[in-house]
């Protein structure tokens, strides 16, 4: 056999098993991902706005509270360290098509002593809660940074619940209708 041919036969055969491994390794999509949904769920959309509508009545507001928990490890080693509570009420007035107010929020791990959730060291908090926008946050305290969530589970019963985008923690707010 003549090396010519022979060489021209294994560079044939190296291509075409580089040619497989290739198409193998890389996949080409044949369509457009469909997008990921954005937005309130109509339950959402639907149990704020009935707290909006209370609030815009005469006297009415909405008493809320909140609470979360903030892992901040899931290192067995940790035992009782491994994160913080957190608390804080607000009254919230109709302001256009939104619920407004301001969290005065106490922490689990600002203490004094023994005493957590320390009465002293606490932080203001403006939230909105619209219909259409979701949880605004706006940090006082923490630069003046803005949260946005729109990423919510609601129940009819005024519960709303989130994960902090970007961390290992859970809110939770809670609606009450009530008067000035």
């Amino acid at each position: 056999m003549n090396t010519a041919k022979f060489n021209q036969k294994i560079r044939w055969m190296v291509f075409l098993v580089l040619a497989v491994v290739i198409l193998t390794v890389f996949t080409f999509p044949t369509a457009p991902a469909a997008a990921a949904p954005t937005g309130l769920s109509s339950t959402c959309k639907n149990v704020i706005q009935d707290y909006v509508n209370w609030a815009k009545n005469g006297d009415n507001m909405v008493d809320m509270q909140w609470s979360g928990l903030n892992v901040k490890t899931t290192d067995p080693n940790a035992r009782h360290e491994f994160g913080y509570g957190r608390w804080g009420f607000a009254r919230l007035e109709d302001s256009g098509n939104t619920l407004h107010g301001f969290i005065q929020e106490y922490f689990s791990d600002r203490t004094k002593g023994q005493q957590k959730f320390y009465y002293k060291s606490y932080d203001w908090t403006e939230i909105s809660i619209s219909p259409k926008n979701g949880v605004t946050l706006h940090l006082y305290s923490w630069g003046n940074g803005e949260v946005k969530v729109t990423d919510l589970s609601c129940s009819s019963d005024g519960f709303i619940m989130f994960r902090w985008p970007g961390t290992m923690q859970m809110i939770t707010i809670v609606l009450v209708k009530t008067y000035y």
